[in-house]
């Protein structure tokens, strides 16, 4: 039953295995998409407070000066831009050597549908995702210029770097545990095949004195008495096939006539002693023999010859 059990245990094991790297996965893009939505919301509440405040800015300098101020307590890197793509302010660099961001995914979205502007991209210079978002500001239906706020995703790499830890480490052992339990099921279910098998040999080889235990109510269990079941009735029929033979061989043996049985194939499959004592053969010898070559008599030969075409002898 080693086979079996290998099978059972194997596909166990696959099913745990795939079902450990799909949870961890899930949960692990989950947690990311988690993480970077909220960051996305607290860039989005700190682009609306910086909206307002530059609104009742209109001096240059003075919108420089709140930028900068602004970036220092939130953190983000806050990007003016106006309808046109060029940059006006900025907290980081100077606007004067900074490109236009027209076809920038986040200002693209602001500018022609009015409304939040949100991209994740890698940022060459700091080697590190960066997630941008971008206000609209809309003066007469039209906008005017654009609120932008970026921040690098290190918190969220940091943050992931530590529960993909975690993931790894609970998928290693939820495997090692789910596949132990896995060896012993296999154990569980293989065992009683193995058990009726060797229960089976021993009954190739003629022992009727051992049983096979009924350990559950199902199926497993109903082929352990079935085969309990089988087992005492081919105890019972092979006892009365020896009986039978036995009081026919003694019968046959008390006999002073000579006998001896034939089968279609011409071949002896029974002989009294009275017969063989005639003949001068040793019955066991004779057993399986074709008759003709153990009965020296042509004319006998001939006669069970002839039996033998009759259908109704």
């Amino acid at each position: 039953m080693r086979k079996i059990y290998g099978k059972l245990f194997s596909t166990y094991a696959l099913v745990i295995i795939i079902c450990l790297g799909l949870v961890g996965t899930i949960s692990s893009l989950s947690l990311k998409n988690f993480y970077q939505n909220r960051i996305a919301r607290e860039l989005e509440t700190n682009a609306l407070l910086v909206k307002n405040i530059l609104k009742e800015n209109k001096d240059p300098q003075l919108i420089q000066s709140t930028v900068l101020d602004l970036n220092r307590q939130i953190g983000a890197r806050i990007t003016v831009i106006d309808s046109e793509g060029i940059v006006l302010t900025d907290s980081d660099e100077d606007p004067a050597k900074m490109e236009n961001h027209k076809n920038r995914p986040e200002i693209k979205t602001a500018l022609l549908s009015k409304r939040t502007g949100q991209s994740i991209r890698f940022s060459e210079t700091i080697k590190i995702d960066m997630m941008y978002i971008a206000i609209p500001v809309v003066k007469n239906d039209e906008v005017s210029q654009v609120i932008r706020l970026s921040l690098p995703l290190v918190e969220v790499k940091e943050k992931m770097a530590s529960i993909h830890k975690i993931i790894i480490y609970s998928i290693l052992i939820g495997g090692l545990v789910s596949i132990g339990l896995g060896a012993l099921v296999g154990r569980h279910f293989s065992s009683p095949l193995s058990e009726m098998n060797s229960f089976a040999q021993k009954i190739i080889q003629g022992d009727f004195s051992k049983k096979v235990r009924i350990r559950t109510k199902d199926e497993v269990g109903q082929l352990a008495k079935s085969l309990n079941e089988m087992s005492d009735q081919l105890e019972q029929k092979i006892r009365a096939i020896i009986k039978d033979k036995n009081e026919m061989e003694a019968i046959l043996g008390s006999m002073q006539e000579g006998v001896i049985v034939i089968d279609k194939d011409e071949n002896t499959i029974l002989l009294n002693s009275s017969l063989a004592s005639m003949l001068e053969l040793r019955s066991e010898e004779s057993m399986g023999r074709p008759f003709w070559e153990i009965i020296p008599s042509d004319e006998i030969n001939s006669i069970l010859k002839r039996a033998l075409e009759k259908k109704d002898s």
